[in-house]
Formats: structure tokens, sequence, C-alpha cells
């Protein structure tokens, strides 16, 4: 990402997916390898089968991207969220939830 000619997004790379932001890096990880990721947490964790659940693989990718990976993506590529109807949702930042796992000033 960030080359001239890298424009892709999840939609242009897979167009029976509904979003458009342009990936940054994290974006593109996530695309290639979120499926994988979450099937195996879901058989190690909830599912008895060896095949998985791919609805809910496909229900938690998208929950996933639409919730964390499209704001990261966004912001990365300095797109606004805004210029009349909302682009995609911040739901937390980054910073923030780096600031989560440090421990409060007074500990």
């Amino acid at each position: 990402h960030h080359q001239r000619e890298f424009n892709h997004s999840l939609n242009s790379l897979d167009s029976t997916m509904k979003y458009t932001t342009k990936l940054s890096s994290a974006g593109l990880v996530y695309y290639h390898f979120g499926k994988r990721i979450i099937n195996q947490v879901l058989n190690d964790s909830l599912l008895n089968s060896d095949e998985g659940d791919n609805n809910l693989v496909n229900i938690l990718f998208d929950k996933v991207y639409e919730n964390l990976i499209e704001e990261i993506d966004a912001l990365d590529n300095g797109i606004s969220t805004h210029d009349g109807a909302a682009r995609y949702k911040i739901t937390t930042t980054v910073g923030r939830r780096v600031g989560y796992l440090n421990p409060s000033w007074n500990s």
C-alpha cells in the first residue's frame, strides 16, 4: 500500500464485499488472513466440526472489518469520515486501545 498504483478495497478484491475504503496494510493482511484466523479461533474455542461454520465466519469477518479494520484503513489513508453521508464509523481509536494496556497513573 501507499504506492500510487495501489487502490484496492475489499470490494475491488472481492466484488461480493460492500466495503470500498482503500486498504492499508492492516486491511490487506486482514483480507488475506482474517477468515482463516477467525475460523481457527472458532474451531479452537466454540465449534466441534472441522469445517467450522462458514456463515458465522463471514458474519464475524464483516463485523470485525466494519468496526475495527476499516477505521484503521481509512485513517491510514487520510480518508475523512464524512463529506455528506458517513463513509465509515470510528468505534474507538488504536491509541485508546493501546492506552488501556498501560497501568493507571496511581498503580
